[in-house]
């Protein structure tokens, strides 16, 4: 299992290997790519540069009839033919509190129904800034259980590779 953060981590720290993660990876190594607006994630599913685009910060207000959380259908069947991976972080969520929280959670679970019917590969991350917010890999795949995902598809998201 591999987990994406911002900075580097040395594991020679027991209680980092107890977390139980194989290594883990910074997000420029990757190409990770932060999203925001539709428009800024169509043009970076566009370069065919992100390996994985994190579409969680969406600051547009919700529509009457669906939730704007930065993904359309366009993008979609872009990153279905270019193999982008969406990315669920963590760490932006902890960072929200109240009724942000909860709107960024159900935009997650509105992402991770379209990711599952469009057939794009989700990575589950902590994206954590520093060591105090590394999060296990079962903290991480319970996470992926409360998006919506099946134990089986939280599993395979924490499995990242950036082969198919």
């Amino acid at each position: 299992m591999i987990d994406i953060v911002r900075f580097p981590v040395d594991m020679k720290f027991s209680w980092v290997k107890s977390l139980g993660f194989q290594r883990f990876v910074q997000a420029k190594e990757v190409g990770a790519v932060l999203g925001g607006t539709e428009e800024k994630n169509l043009a970076a599913v566009k370069q065919r540069r992100p390996v994985v685009l994190l579409v969680d910060e969406v600051k547009e207000k919700d529509r009457l009839h669906y939730r704007s959380s930065g993904l359309t259908h366009q993008i979609l069947q872009l990153a279905s033919q270019h193999t982008t991976a969406f990315g669920f972080c963590f760490s932006t969520l902890l960072d929200k509190k109240g009724k942000d929280r909860a709107l960024l959670l159900g935009r997650m679970m509105q992402n991770v129904q379209l990711c599952r019917k469009y057939k794009i590969r989700m990575v589950l991350c902590s994206f954590a800034r520093n060591m105090y917010e590394l999060k296990s890999a079962s903290d991480l795949q319970s996470f992926g259980r409360l998006l919506g995902m099946t134990p089986l598809e939280a599993k395979k998201a924490l499995n990242f590779s950036q082969a198919r």
